[in-house]
């Protein structure tokens, strides 16, 4: 009798652990279009989902990745990954995120949303081609060509966590490559070329400049002159003493020798 009645308790208290477990609410998610972003992960990966919980290699090449862009190239990688988002999308976020957590355009925010496996960019904006970038920035044309090679040669079949692994190591190819192409000095045949280019074009804007000149000064030299002589009362010689009368004619080139 006794243990069927500690049976029965026993019985109505998992029960009801069981009831409030199941009724508790589950955490919401953060609403990201309200909600002040939060301060950048340290190590580059805020994982939301825990995908690397049960992939621990994965996500250390990952931060190698992180890492080796940073102390390298003065270049910041932040990886987001988020179940599900409410009242945003992955790529509004990546551009909040990347005025918030890259003032200096010198990194790339990445989010992916697990329960769509959407991904979206934070790219650099407003780095002009024509001035010298500082360290770790990247024209905003070169920033969206190289996430677009990266993302096409990414297998996007694969299990999600080798997924996101495949897109940081093409990424990350991608920027070495370009760091090192940029930092790299000029071969002696290319400063020759542009030399030598630069010369040429300065002798034809100098030629140019000549020819405007010579051009615009031909119509004033060709130019027909006319002299209009003033209307008299009576007719009678222009240059002629009234009356008439005999007409000295001097001629100053060729001077009469003299008496």
């Amino acid at each position: 009798m006794r243990a069927l009645r500690f049976l029965t308790i026993a019985f109505s208290v998992w029960a009801l652990s069981a009831l409030t477990i199941l009724a508790a609410p589950a955490p919401a998610p953060p609403n990201w279009r309200t909600d002040a972003p939060p301060p950048p992960p340290e190590n580059g990966i805020r994982d939301q989902s825990n995908y690397f919980q049960r992939h621990a290699d994965q996500k250390r090449r990952i931060l190698e990745n992180i890492h080796q862009l940073r102390q390298q190239h003065g270049f910041q990688l932040y990886l987001i990954i988020e179940p599900v988002f409410i009242a945003t999308s992955p790529s509004r976020l990546a551009a909040e995120l990347q005025k918030s957590w890259n003032p200096e355009n010198n990194g790339i925010v990445i989010v992916f949303e697990a329960d769509s496996r959407k991904i979206g960019f934070g790219r650099p904006i407003d780095v002009d081609p024509s001035v010298e970038p500082h360290q770790g920035q990247i024209p905003t044309h070169e920033a969206d060509a190289l996430l677009a090679r990266a993302t096409h040669a990414t297998d996007r079949s694969l299990a999600p966590e080798l997924s996101i692994e495949a897109l940081i190591d093409n990424i990350t190819g991608e920027l070495n490559q370009y760091f090192s192409q940029r930092d790299a000095p000029p071969p002696p045949a290319r400063s020759m070329r542009l030399m030598l280019l630069t010369i040429a074009a300065l002798c034809l804007v100098g030629l140019a400049t000549i020819a405007v000149v010579v051009l615009s000064r031909i119509p004033s030299m060709t130019k027909q002159t006319i002299h209009r002589f003033p209307e008299v009362d009576r007719p009678e010689r222009l240059g002629a003493p009234c009356g008439g009368g005999n007409v000295t004619v001097r001629s100053y080139r060729n001077p009469p020798p003299l008496a």
